[in-house]
């Protein structure tokens, strides 16, 4: 029961977020926004070396992300909460949306480290392991 529990809330997460595209949209017009900032700030030093290009990712992408989770907990009045501690437990409840905001913000990492190699050019020095760390830390 739990597992079905858990299935019907992260597919009423996501369904909510389809209705709602302006959110999503949002956060990719944050993610590009910051990262062209950056990039602009940067645009008189030619190029930035990869230890300042791997600081400003993180704490880009923790930004990001920190704007993204809170969006998810917010979304909904206190009412409608309610009604879903009536449907599912408070366990299914929780679970979900840590799936949820997983799913999300592993989206939103790759989403940022795109912009990043856009604007800035790939630093790392080995493509796999960086995108296997930043899976991990999503």
């Amino acid at each position: 029961m739990l597992l079905k529990e858990i299935q019907a809330l992260i597919a009423k997460d996501f369904r909510f977020e389809l209705r709602h595209r302006y959110v999503i949209n949002g956060m990719f017009l944050y993610v590009v926004a910051i990262v062209f900032v950056s990039y602009l700030s940067f645009i008189h030093a030619n190029s930035i070396d990869k230890y300042t290009w791997n600081a400003l990712f993180w704490v880009i992408l923790m930004f990001v992300c920190m704007q993204a989770v809170s969006g998810t907990f917010v979304s909904e009045n206190i009412n409608r909460q309610f009604y879903y501690f009536t449907l599912a437990s408070p366990r299914s409840i929780i679970i979900s949306k840590i799936i949820y905001n997983s799913i999300l913000l592993f989206a939103l990492s790759i989403m940022c480290y795109a912009a990043f190699v856009l604007f800035f050019g790939d630093r790392t020095n080995s493509e796999f392991m960086f995108l296997f760390t930043v899976i991990l830390g999503s």
